[in-house]
């Protein structure tokens, strides 16, 4: 285990959000992992009851986990001075281990990470960290930068030769269309993880100064998009890796609770960090995604609509807080259910 290796103190607290009646209990699943001297493990349970509790279709959309606010109850209880927020289905690149491990981590910046998705290999064992990291890497097909996300169209059988890196674009029919523009050939995960970046980095820095001569770019039949704030600060799929000091969490009271959905809240919470003064770092190693179909969105009637919605209010709010250097606090004190006496237990 890193943090072992590493000899980093700290804790992994897991929140069990309204857990599934008729099954072990997460403690009881989680009992069989090995001791350890430097990891604390702290199991954190919001019951059905709260959960029962904070029901209200007008405030958020009803669903059995409350991402967010389930994030803010570990937050608000962890012991850490710094705390970092992701979710189970993340894989941590080891070199972002290392540099933890280093106490650089600075508490006037917020830290964030590309995300490479991979499907589930078919050699999935675990024993073997490096031969399970050499497997993801592998099945990569989609790598989420700032402001956009590329998709890698082909992998040879070994893993090292992408041959083609396209943008997944999106027309207002919600149909896919590739922009040939943006096809090229690549070599290498992490040579074509420099590659795109670099190209990535040109295409936020073109887009945004469109806006200041939008007259000519208009006349070219270039596309200016002025609601840009996702494309000044790096919250795409922020909820999956987002580390920053335990003060400045508490400064924002947490991530935003009354979100209508899960989506683009972690949006909020990265431009509430900007806002605030914090200097955003991104990692030069990305987090590992297994790619699965997000509940929230499974047969959901007016989806797409409401997440749309929220996008638009994310971007009109953002500008606001970033035009007055002032981030909006919308959770009260009690945010994270710190009134609440939560059961843990420690492993």
């Amino acid at each position: 285990m890193l943090i072992e290796k590493y000899k980093i103190e700290s804790e992994l607290i897991i929140v069990n959000y309204n857990p599934v009646p008729d099954k072990p209990s997460l403690f009881e699943t989680l009992s069989a992992i090995p001791a350890r001297k430097y990891l604390k493990i702290r199991i954190i349970t919001v019951p059905a009851e709260i959960h029962a509790k904070l029901y209200n279709p007008e405030v958020r959309k009803p669903v059995p986990l409350y991402e967010y606010i389930a994030k803010n109850v570990g937050v608000r209880r962890a012991k850490g001075e710094f705390i970092l927020l992701s979710n189970p289905d993340i894989i941590f690149a080891p070199e972002i281990i290392r540099y933890i491990s280093r106490k650089k981590l600075s508490s006037s910046k917020y830290y964030r990470a590309d995300r490479c998705d991979f499907h589930k290999p078919e050699q999935n064992d675990m024993s073997n960290p490096a031969m399970f990291l050499n497997n993801i890497k592998r099945n990569i097909f989609r790598v989420s930068l700032k402001g956009y996300d590329y998709e890698l169209s082909h992998c040879n059988p070994n893993g090292t030769q992408i041959t083609q890196i396209r943008q997944i674009k999106t027309d207002k029919k919600n149909k896919i269309r590739l922009n040939p523009f943006n096809q090229y050939h690549l070599c290498s995960i992490y040579f074509s993880l420099i590659r795109l970046r670099i190209f990535n980095y040109f295409r936020l820095l073109f887009q945004l100064n469109l806006v200041k001569i939008d007259e000519f770019a208009q006349r070219q039949g270039w596309s200016v998009i002025y609601d840009n704030v996702n494309l000044m600060y790096h919250t795409n799929s922020g909820g999956d890796f987002l580390l920053m000091h335990r003060d400045c969490w508490h400064r924002i009271h947490g991530n935003p609770e009354n979100t209508y959905l899960g989506v683009h809240t972690d949006s909020f919470t990265i431009v509430m960090a900007a806002a605030s003064g914090l200097k955003e770092k991104v990692f030069f190693e990305p987090v590992f995604h297994q790619d699965h179909t997000r509940n929230e969105r499974t047969g959901a009637e007016n989806y797409e609509t409401d997440a749309r919605r929220l996008f638009y209010r994310f971007q009109q709010e953002g500008k606001m807080m970033l035009k007055n250097k002032k981030p909006f606090i919308y959770n009260d004190d009690n945010w994270g259910l710190a009134s609440y006496k939560l059961e843990e237990r420690e492993l």
